[in-house]
């Protein structure tokens, strides 16, 4: 029976190989697709309006000229039935009176109304020659569960040209429970911790041993390619003015989704994979070879940013579009990065050499992303939230299948399978060897008990 179980989950993972592979090829291939079609249709426009547009972000954006008007907040968290103010504030004089109308944003569309998730904010006027910085009360009273950003319009020719007007909002999310959000917030560190330190373990352990031979290289390289690509996409982000321009321009709504948490850890982890990945290198990998899916992950790492290059300077993909190639990068290889470890296991039907610690706070960490996500969910009352980061949503749910899987492996399947023995070799001359009664002097290199 064991024996039956253990066959299928080295069939799943090797069919997982495969369908996630196949999904990441085809990704790429339509984005690359529909960005040369799309663009190269406008190329001769985007390139006349480029250098006008670059200029207009970059001053509105990272503030070469001082912001002229904004709201005192960019994020505001409210219960149903909480009011609270914002500070709109101006501070340049204007010459006639302006109108202002308060407007909602939501998912691309602008619109009168909130969908019921605010009171109605009424209109108000700017007054003009008004020699000091002008400052006005917008009131957001929270009627139902909900998310929606308020933008402001007005038919002022004088006060749309003011610096940052049309990019001046603030995002409100009203809650079910403040409880649910403590929650989520508190679980949230609480996975960035359990990943954090999870590779810890692993690394001791290989130390200990002196050897990787239970640690699968193909792991280890997908693991540094993955965060190596998020690193790119993460610092890209947060540091490269034209790329944050790009961003400001394509969602003048939203703030850059990159925060010196985000970095730090992400940097961190870096810098601890990178070291399991070193010690694939130098340590001693009992047989071990890279295998199929690492070397096509290495090839599209290297190549999906070759091939998109070009696209990116002649213009026809602008450089944040370059970026997203690594995010894609990024979650492929996450999504298919564990099955070499699951698959190593099944075939020596054993995970001595494979951290128990580090499985546990894997597994952690990804139950922890599945609960922030589902209590996010259930305190918007909106159970697609849960869908609206699919990067998200799809690695955390992919690395908690698999952790699961070796969580069933290491204490199910095979607690009490033999000590850590390599993979045998399949050339002729050591079958014949083993056939003959010879033993290999490399199978008891590596053994760890418990």
């Amino acid at each position: 029976m064991v024996h039956v179980r253990t066959f299928r989950v080295g069939a799943l993972c090797s069919r997982w190989h495969r369908t996630c592979l196949t999904i990441v090829h085809i990704m790429f291939a339509l984005h690359l697709l529909s960005s040369s079609s799309a663009l190269s249709a406008n190329y001769r426009t985007r390139k006349q309006m480029h250098l006008k547009e670059m200029q207009e972000t970059q001053n509105d954006y990272f503030f070469t000229i001082p912001r002229s008007i904004y709201f005192d907040e960019q994020s505001v968290t409210l219960g149903v039935g909480k009011q609270q103010f914002v500070d709109l504030v101006l501070k340049v004089q204007l010459q006639n009176d302006a109108a202002v109308q308060i407007r909602y944003y939501d998912s691309g569309d602008i619109t009168n109304s909130s969908g019921g998730i605010l009171h109605q904010i009424s209109d108000f006027v700017l007054k003009a020659n008004f020699n000091k910085t002008q400052v006005k009360a917008v009131p957001l009273k929270a009627l139902a569960v909900g998310e929606v950003t308020v933008i402001l319009k007005t038919s002022s020719l004088e006060l749309s040209q003011v610096s940052n007007f049309n990019h001046t909002f603030v995002v409100v999310d009203v809650l079910r429970s403040d409880t649910l959000k403590i929650l989520s917030t508190i679980i949230g560190w609480l996975y960035v911790v359990c990943w954090g330190v999870s590779y810890y373990p692993q690394l001791y352990l290989n130390l200990r041993a002196w050897s990787v031979g239970g640690f699968s290289i193909d792991y280890g390289l997908l693991n540094v390619l993955a965060y190596a690509s998020y690193t790119i996409v993460m610092c890209s982000m947060y540091f490269n003015r034209n790329i944050k321009a790009i961003y400001f321009r394509e969602h003048p709504h939203s703030q850059i989704p990159v925060e010196i948490p985000d970095l730090a850890s992400v940097l961190h982890n870096l810098v601890v994979i990178s070291l399991l990945g070193l010690q694939c290198l130098v340590l001693p990998r009992e047989g071990q070879k890279l295998g199929l899916v690492s070397w096509i992950a290495l090839g599209a790492t290297i190549l999906a940013p070759l091939v998109s290059l070009p696209f990116a300077f002649g213009g026809l993909m602008d450089w944040l579009a370059f970026v997203h190639v690594f995010s894609y990068l990024k979650i492929g290889i996450s999504l298919v990065k564990y099955a070499p470890q699951a698959y190593m296991n099944w075939r020596r039907k054993s995970t001595a050499g494979y951290s128990p610690v580090n499985i546990c706070l894997d597994f952690s960490g990804s139950t922890f992303v599945v609960m922030q996500m589902t209590f996010i969910a259930i305190n918007r009352n909106d159970i697609w939230s849960m869908f609206g980061n699919p990067a998200k949503f799809g690695v955390g749910f992919a690395s908690w299948i698999f952790t699961g899987i070796f969580m069933v492996q290491n204490f199910i399947l095979y607690r009490n399978g033999a000590p850590y023995s390599p993979i045998p070799e399949t050339d002729s001359k050591e079958k014949l060897e083993k056939d003959s009664g010879i033993e290999d002097s490399r199978t008891n290199n590596y053994s760890i008990q418990g």
